[in-house]
């Protein structure tokens, strides 16, 4: 079985006072910000003989948005919350009509029998 880190980006974003929403998908009405919208992705990074799937690779991403501010402030909370479980980050500016938008990348091997990070 391997660890699920979805709960975790969710509690990393919650624990994020500044943000006003935290969520999978995109708003159906943009009125609340700085917001940030979430997704993974995920796939065996060592699988045994007996197809135990031993470590796991792990690419978050997070986009942030806000119309108004920086969002300099959460992006350093972000990345080092991440880093705090040793995942590796990377952010991006790319603001869009009327918005302003940080893209967030966070990446790293996750072994789920000993629960050790590993940055690849």
């Amino acid at each position: 079985m391997i660890i699920n880190m979805k709960p975790k980006v969710m509690s990393i974003l919650n624990s994020i006072e500044e943000l006003k929403l935290s969520s999978t998908t995109y708003p159906d009405e943009w009125s609340k910000f700085p917001m940030a919208v979430y997704s993974t992705v995920h796939e065996p990074y060592f699988v045994n003989a007996e197809q135990h799937e031993g470590q796991t690779k792990w690419q978050i991403t997070v986009e942030l948005y806000s119309d108004t501010g920086s969002l300099t402030l959460i992006t350093e909370k972000l990345r080092t919350a991440f880093a705090g479980l040793g995942f590796f980050g990377t952010t991006t500016d790319a603001n869009t009509a009327g918005l302003k938008r940080v893209v967030c990348r966070f990446s790293a091997v996750v072994d789920n029998d000993t629960f050790h990070v590993y940055q690849k």
